[in-house]
């Protein structure tokens, strides 16, 4: 997740979010759902 918010990879932090999301990291979660929305990730898609 850290990796994917610094790097600006909507890539990694989606591939975060699928596993935090399959494993109940309810809080890691959101925090890539925020990342993505306030564009952290650079170009999502």
């Amino acid at each position: 997740m850290e990796y994917g918010i610094l790097a600006r990879s909507a890539a990694e932090l989606h591939r975060g979010l699928a596993l935090a999301d399959s494993c109940g990291a309810d809080g890691l979660v959101a925090r890539a759902r925020e990342a993505l929305a306030v564009g952290h990730a650079g170009h999502v898609g």
